[in-house]
């Protein structure tokens, strides 16, 4: 029996795509990524219309990166892009509110862990602590990494992420607690100052 292939590209076609200027690389993106990238955004808006424009300027700043950037992962690449561009937006929207959302929570639980300050040096020394943090992530339990990951990249609210993983939100929050003072305690042993 003959299996139905996926018209959808590899991130490595998709990016050849991008280097050669084909537009056809902006639908192969939002054919592949569209539904994460608008999960995201929604994520940390709020607001479908919102989330859906975030995701469009998501791919022009895209097509405005690549070339002359080459990502080795473009799920990674875009999931920067957006949550730059997504962050802006929601500081915009919120300059003056305070309190209430789940975005300014996510960031403050996981400030504890990774400063936002500007003293890093450059490209490199950010390269460094994101290999660290990979590697620690790594040696997480699934459920844990996945956690963590849902949490602070996709900025999920945690009573949806005890409903996924099935358990308490308490024990989502306290296992959340637990793997950032873990992750804390391996970027001090590193040489970080946090």
């Amino acid at each position: 029996m003959k299996r139905n292939q996926d018209p959808r590209r590899t991130e490595e076609e998709i990016i050849a795509l991008y280097w050669s200027r084909n537009e056809e690389a902006i639908r192969q993106t939002a054919d592949t990524l569209g539904h994460y990238c608008y999960a995201v955004a929604y994520n940390i808006l709020g607001n479908p219309e919102d989330a859906e424009e975030c995701v469009n300027d998501t791919y022009l700043a895209l097509w405005n990166a690549i070339p002359p950037a080459r990502p080795a992962s473009l799920k990674h690449f875009v999931t920067r892009i957006l949550r730059n561009l997504a962050l802006n937006r929601y500081k915009e929207q919120n300059r003056d509110k305070r309190g209430g959302g789940q975005v300014p929570l996510a960031l403050e639980e996981l400030s504890e862990v990774v400063s936002d300050t500007e003293d890093i040096p450059a490209d490199y020394a950010r390269k460094e602590l994101l290999e660290s943090v990979t590697r620690f992530l790594r040696e997480c339990s699934p459920r844990d990494r996945g956690l963590f990951l849902d949490r602070y990249i996709r900025l999920e609210p945690t009573a949806v992420l005890a409903e996924r993983y099935r358990v308490k939100e308490a024990q989502v929050l306290l296992i959340l607690s637990r793997t950032r003072k873990k992750l804390k305690a391996q970027l001090e042993k590193e040489g970080y100052t946090l």
